[in-house]
């Protein structure tokens, strides 16, 4: 009996006969191309491939081997693609363009991709385009209560936001937003974006031309973050760099990471002062060469009175606080601060940091550069050493008089620390250096209780 079953299930089509669900997530699976070459199996298949629920729509793949044809054959693919697939069927969308097409081609895709009201769109284009107003009305208006995921990362996108909603918009279900390189306008001067359920916000060289305020209202947003890798091919043209220095305020209660990097082209507000309280903030300062130094001055004020109530602080670069001339009895303190991570710093910007955050227990930092010695025998020492610093992590060192003077400073006033470790890597030239350098310190030590003092070789 079983041998006569196995023989009448010889040559079925077993996959025709799955439910049409499984069916949609086994091509869903495959690349589209290849989802789309099982239209030739039987007549029985013919356009299944159209029910995909993940579409990936990457150029690269067409242009594979066919450099003269590739381009007429992605934009016949693309439009035969966009017709025959199901709008409902959909639930995440991926597409990827590195070549430059006509600008009204990629906005009737555009317009296309963002009516289809999916959970989670990816966006890429690596060329200049101006969005259609077409595109940004679907974009703001058709996805308020389907996105879940939405990342665009374009070269240099100028984004028109509709009218009609006076400033207000709402993405009920958005959960994760990544954007690059867009240039948002707006006729008016403020703009407020709802996100109820936001966990993560990410925006890189993105600018708001014109609007004075953008305030994003994310009551559970966790993470957030701002980078601007440079500040001239945005704001380059006839706009003045003014036009562009909105300020962005973020109202949220659970924020746990925040990450500024670049310029200090904005002003960075949270709505409420303890949404930073217990997070983690990563400040990497560059400054402009087209704002003046009294603005810069202004807004690392700003940016620092943000994070009073931050656990950890990792910043890089702080010649730019020099350089500006930021005084650090400006700055607030940070009374919650008890990890402070720093690049290459000098002793006075260190003594600065340090007496405005008066709980710190770890102290890391990659480098110290040269600094007059007066500075430690004139300086009050920072409470933090007095009573909470237990352990410190010096960074590369060379053997250097000025960082044996700082690591004599702390070895001698810090009451309570518990380990001190350096980091070196060894060079033949350096070898001296360093074990002088531990001698030295390990001779200073004996006159005083202190923690553990050990060295580490870092490699080359």
């Amino acid at each position: 009996m079983d041998r006569k079953r196995q023989k009448s299930d010889e040559g079925k089509d077993i996959m025709s006969n799955l439910p049409e669900q499984i069916i949609s997530q086994i091509l869903s699976c495959l690349p589209i191309r290849d989802a789309v070459r099982t239209s030739v199996l039987s007549k029985t298949w013919i356009g299944r491939w159209t029910c995909v629920t993940k579409l990936e729509l990457d150029e690269h793949i067409f242009y594979h081997g066919k450099k003269k044809t590739g381009k007429q054959h992605f934009i016949d693919f693309m439009n035969r693609s966009l017709l025959l697939i199901e709008s409902s069927s959909v639930q995440s969308l991926i597409l990827a363009i590195s070549n430059k097409y006509d600008p009204s081609v990629v906005n009737t895709w555009m317009a296309n991709i963002l009516s289809r009201r999916v959970k989670k769109l990816d966006l890429r284009l690596d060329h200049d385009l101006n969005l259609s107003a077409l595109s940004s009305h679907c974009l703001f208006m058709k996805n308020e209560h389907y996105i879940e995921e939405l990342v665009l990362k374009m070269s240099r996108c100028a984004i028109r936001i509709p009218t009609p909603s006076y400033g207000h918009f709402r993405f009920s279900n958005l959960k994760f937003l990544d954007l690059s390189g867009i240039i948002f306008t707006y006729h008016l001067k403020d703009v407020r974006l709802s996100c109820p359920v936001l966990k993560e916000l990410k925006t890189k060289n993105c600018y708001w031309l014109r609007v004075k305020c953008v305030t994003f209202e994310v009551p559970l947003l966790e993470r957030f973050s701002v980078k601007h890798s440079s500040s001239s091919r945005a704001v380059s043209g006839e706009e003045s760099l003014n036009n562009f220095a909105a300020m962005i305020k973020i109202c949220s209660s659970r924020l746990t990471e925040f990450t500024w990097r670049g310029y200090m082209l904005e002003d960075l507000v949270f709505g409420d002062p303890s949404s930073a309280q217990g997070a983690t903030a990563n400040i990497i300062l560059r400054r402009p060469q087209n704002v003046t130094l009294q603005e810069t001055q202004i807004r690392i004020s700003k940016l620092f009175k943000q994070f009073t109530q931050v656990k950890c602080l990792n910043l890089v670069g702080t010649q730019v606080l020099a350089e500006c001339k930021v005084s650090l009895t400006t700055l607030p303190w940070m009374k919650m601060l008890t990890h402070l991570e720093l690049d290459l710093v000098n002793g006075e910007t260190l003594l600065g940091l340090l007496q405005m955050s008066p709980v710190i227990r770890t102290l890391e930092f990659k480098g110290i550069s040269m600094f007059e010695k007066e500075i430690l025998n004139s300086a009050a020492v920072p409470k933090c050493l007095v009573s909470t610093l237990e352990v410190v992590k010096f960074g590369r060192i060379h053997g250097s008089e000025h960082e044996l003077c700082l690591a004599k400073f702390i070895v001698e006033n810090a009451l309570v620390l518990k380990r001190m470790s350096f980091s070196y890597y060894g060079w033949q030239r350096e070898l001296k250096a360093i074990e002088d350098f531990k001698e030295k310190l390990f001779t200073f030590k004996k006159g005083f209780k202190c923690a553990i003092i050990d060295f580490h070789h870092a490699g080359y």
